[in-house]
């Protein structure tokens, strides 16, 4: 009788144990829900939050997909990345039956508000790399974006990225081509320049066609870097200054401003041409010719041509070629009138030596 007795009780209990359990699970039209306000374990008798998935190694730990596409045409999946069956890496793949060119899509949907404060730096979708103590991360990557294994773009721990190429050198190293409208360089917030047609402000070539503009921005411009030869600085090859545009080749400054363009050194050219006046003036009726006498009065006191400018000036102040071109030709134009001159009065005296001869002949008869 007693062993009859705890039989009927033991039933009793676990018919009393499973209503209490069955009463746990409840429908809401053709929905479901749990009561239950503890954690739910899959593959764990001890879970560890609201649910807690304890999959078996290289197995997926989820899968989620839609009733009327095969299972393995289109799914979301939440498995490790890796084959290694002692190393969970968390990875999410999305796969699509669609004609279309995306497979997973992630959506954040936020306030239309302008970040500030400590939300400065925080944007609607965030991937955030860090360590395990949660520290900036120092020598890991931040992002890779690959291609099937082949990496495309890195994203490095100093905010280094890098196209093409896994180890970026600068802020943004970049193996090939670059294609734009405009590169704009910036100090902080300080423009500096513009590469391309156009500017982000009103005076710019965005009216101009058919150019490619360097543009400096209240700043000179400068062209110059390390010698080849040597590697070491050369400094600038060529500058010009943005007040007045004038243009120095092997200097960075000048005493006279108003050169235009100013040389440190030799020029050497197939052709110069240089805009001038000429000296025609001379050849004018009124035009009134120096007398040799003077200017053998002017040489002889001043040492120079008069009209010329002296030695000492020119290694001074250098020549003004079109100036200097001028005056030369006024000299040459002179110099031809008085051999023009000369060449009349000796013609004018042998006439009268050949007369003379004659008579002194017709005298010895």
């Amino acid at each position: 009788m007693n062993r009859k007795f705890k039989t009927v009780s033991l039933i009793l209990f676990m018919m009393a144990a499973s209503t209490v359990s069955k009463a746990q699970w409840a429908t809401s039209g053709t929905g479901i829900y749990n009561t239950n306000t503890g954690n739910v374990g899959l593959g764990t008798t001890s879970p560890q939050s609201l649910l807690h998935v304890n999959a078996v190694p290289n197995s997926t730990v989820a899968r989620f997909t839609q009733s009327n596409i095969p299972f393995g045409d289109a799914y979301l999946n939440i498995k490790s990345n890796v084959a290694d069956p002692n190393t969970f890496v968390p990875s999410i793949v999305g796969r699509s039956n669609a004609s279309r060119p995306f497979a997973l899509t992630l959506i954040a949907e936020v306030e239309d508000i302008t970040p500030s404060g400590l939300d400065i730096s925080y944007g609607a979708v965030m991937l955030d790399g860090r360590s395990k103590t949660g520290t900036k991360l120092v020598n890991n990557n931040i992002l890779a974006i690959n291609n099937a294994n082949q990496n495309l773009v890195l994203v490095k721990a100093d905010g280094s990225v890098g196209i093409g190429t896994n180890s970026p050198t600068s802020t943004l190293d970049v193996n090939g081509a670059i294609k734009g409208k405009m590169l704009g360089m910036w100090e902080g917030t300080d423009k500096i320049g513009f590469i391309g047609r156009g500017a982000f402000s009103t005076g710019g070539w965005s009216a101009t066609p058919n150019i490619l503009a360097i543009t400096y921005h209240a700043r000179d411009f400068a062209i110059g870097g390390w010698r080849k030869s040597d590697s070491l600085w050369g400094g600038a090859r060529l500058y010009i200054n943005s007040d007045n545009g004038n243009v120095l080749i092997g200097k960075t400054s000048q005493t006279n401003t108003s050169y235009k363009l100013d040389v440190n050194g030799n020029i050497r050219a197939n052709k110069i041409v240089v805009n001038t006046t000429g000296a025609d003036f001379v050849f004018e009726p009124d035009y009134k010719l120096p007398a040799l006498q003077e200017l053998e009065m002017y040489i002889l006191q001043h040492r120079h041509l008069p009209g010329i400018a002296p030695a000492a000036q020119m290694q001074k102040e250098g020549v003004d070629l079109g100036e200097h071109q001028t005056q030369l030709l006024q000299k040459i134009e002179e110099l031809t009138l008085h051999l023009i001159q000369l060449d009349k009065k000796v013609t004018a005296q042998q006439q009268v030596i050949a007369e003379q001869a004659k008579q002194l002949e017709a005298l010895k008869k």
